[in-house]
């Protein structure tokens, strides 16, 4: 019986090591992917164009701004390539701090490998930093018609889904604005 004890926990922590061994690769490969953007951006148009066309990056999307920006602070994000998540998402969220706001928050252990993009602001502001916060350039509003008969528990999974694409895209969340509709629509939330 210890045996077997043994071999199951020797097996689980091998694979454990394994997972973590990738998750910590992919976060470099992030970052080293990201700084490969930025250096090509850097370079003249024609070099920058033919670098997205072979990459199949669009050079005018979010992603390609997102990529451009980690990869401008690859620098002290691969200082601390062990401590960070293996979300792109998070290290983008995470290359808006200046340097000296990235160590700090490493000392503080707010960032870590389970850290995300909805939980960063939070944590960051509990740690009393002062964030900047820019007005995003709405080009549209998305509406729910979520059916009166739609329970407290449904809507709750509703704005946590959204909540999480929302993060995902870099898009600005307001619940207070979904309470309001919900309400005026007849639906508590």
């Amino acid at each position: 019986m210890t045996t077997t004890l043994n071999t199951t926990t020797d097996r689980a922590n091998t694979l454990a090591d394994t997972f973590i061994s990738f998750a910590k690769d992919t976060a470099k490969s992030i970052i080293e992917m990201s700084r490969a953007v930025a250096e090509a951006k850097n370079e003249d148009r024609k070099t920058f164009a033919k670098f997205c066309e072979l990459t199949k990056i669009d050079s005018k999307s979010s992603t390609c701004r997102k990529y451009i920006a980690i990869g401008k602070a690859a620098d002290h994000l691969i200082k601390e390539v062990d401590s960070l998540p293996n979300n792109w998402t998070t290290l983008y969220k995470l290359s808006q701090l200046t340097s000296d706001e990235f160590t700090i928050a490493i000392d503080k252990k707010i960032i870590n490998r389970e850290i995300t993009a909805i939980n960063l602001t939070t944590e960051l502001r509990n740690a009393g930093f002062k964030l900047v916060e820019t007005k995003p350039k709405t080009k549209f509003s998305l509406a729910l018609n979520v059916p009166k008969t739609f329970s407290p528990e449904d809507i709750d999974r509703i704005v946590k889904d959204v909540k999480e694409v929302a993060a995902r895209y870099d898009l600005t969340f307001s619940k207070s604005v979904v309470t309001a509709m919900l309400k005026q629509s007849g639906i508590e939330a």
